[in-house]
């Protein structure tokens, strides 16, 4: 018992007592929560997504990344995740007032999914648009676009 009062005076004497002692725990709780709840707020990515790229343009958070899957199996991960995220099916660009972005040409808008948040019925708020492609060589490379309200 005396070995763990001197484990723990230690930092505490070092730190310069027990008031900055509590600071510093209090600032690495608050860290982590941080690191937590960004970590949360943003779209998550399929096991084994390689290639990860984060960039933010123009108020449109943009991730890309590749993965060995199907364009199905990444849909599917996507529609099982994304409701317990608090987001929903819309459609997909080719959806009328669904995208809060550019549609995309030669069919791609019908492969861009969107998701909105199940409150948003005047179509204005943000939108996460999912677009999976399969390469030549078979790997998928998904984009993953967060767009700011309108």
């Amino acid at each position: 018992m005396q070995q763990l009062t001197q484990l723990v005076q230690y930092p505490v004497r070092w730190i310069g007592g027990w008031f900055h002692f509590l600071l510093l725990v209090l600032a690495l709780v608050a860290v982590g929560g941080g690191l937590l709840w960004e970590r949360q707020r943003h779209t998550p990515v399929p096991p084994g997504a390689q290639n990860i790229q984060s960039t933010i343009n123009a108020g449109v958070a943009q991730t890309s990344f590749r993965v060995a899957e199907s364009v199905a199996d990444v849909r599917s991960f996507y529609r099982q995740v994304m409701p317990q995220r608090g987001w929903q099916y819309c459609g997909t660009q080719g959806t009328p007032r669904c995208s809060n972005m550019i549609a995309l040409v030669g069919g791609a808008d019908q492969q861009t999914d969107v998701y909105r948040k199940p409150g948003d019925t005047s179509y204005r708020g943000s939108t996460v648009e999912i677009w999976p492609i399969q390469n030549p060589g078979g790997q998928v490379f998904v984009t993953i676009f967060e767009t700011q309200p309108h």
